[in-house]
């Protein structure tokens, strides 16, 4: 590494700068490597000179520092938040994102979603064996999906729960040469809701599942007014043309 630095200072060409990146980056994905922190940073600076990063890059560093649970400075965390902010909109959304050190507002995409998600190792591809079942309810049949890769080495699968609601799962995974194992499984239950970004719609049938829950009627009665009252608004302010 000390040598690929040094070769990297005295003006390597960019082509293998991004290479030997990818590398890393992928590394930390499918071998569980942590990033050199000459890695983190020159990917920091290719962000702020406007250079392209790759989205393997992206998420490398994301997930580094949400697990590393540290703040970078001021630059870096800008960096952290625009490549945030990226791969939100492009439907990324893993478990790691909630421990960054970033505005709690930037995770409001996320706020309704249970994700579960897998790094394999090199794989064909992955899959999840699922089944939902409502409080005091008997679990049905269990379905079966297709992951979305992420970028190579990391899979995940977002869900919608409401309140009281359990998912039991088994990830699957497939090789080249059509073995199959099973690497995961668990069982997750609603039994709260995030209160620390603004709430929206979804918020508040999980509060009126609760208010229920608890037998607490006078908090149960205002919130149904309350949610019938924004579905009024919801429905006449914005409608189609």
């Amino acid at each position: 590494l000390e040598i690929f630095w040094h070769y990297v200072s005295q003006g390597a060409r960019s082509q293998v700068e991004e290479v030997f990146l990818m590398k890393c980056a992928s590394d930390y994905f499918e071998r569980g490597l942590k990033m050199d922190d000459l890695a983190v940073r020159e990917i920091i600076r290719m962000q702020s000179r406007g250079e392209e990063v790759h989205r393997l890059e992206k998420l490398a560093l994301l997930c580094q520092f949400a697990q590393a649970g540290t703040t970078p400075p001021k630059e870096g965390l800008e960096v952290l938040e625009g490549f945030l902010r990226e791969v939100l909109e492009e439907g990324i959304y893993l478990e790691e994102f909630g421990r960054l050190p970033v505005e709690r507002a930037l995770l409001e995409p996320m706020q309704d979603r249970t994700v579960v998600e897998c790094r394999p190792g090199p794989v064909q591809r992955v899959s999840v064996n699922y089944r939902i079942r409502q409080e005091g309810q008997p679990f049905g049949e269990y379905q079966r999906e297709e992951m979305t890769c992420a970028c190579r080495g990391l899979y995940y699968k977002t869900f919608l729960l409401f309140f009281g609601e359990t998912l039991q799962y088994e990830i699957w995974k497939e090789t080249a040469d059509g073995a199959q194992a099973k690497v995961a499984e668990e069982e997750i239950t609603k039994d709260d809701t995030p209160s620390d970004v603004a709430q929206c719609r979804y918020e508040m049938i999980n509060d009126i599942l609760l208010a229920d829950a608890l037998e607490d009627y006078g908090t149960l009665d205002w919130l149904l007014e309350e949610y019938r009252h924004r579905d009024y608004l919801s429905k006449n302010l914005f409608r189609k043309r």
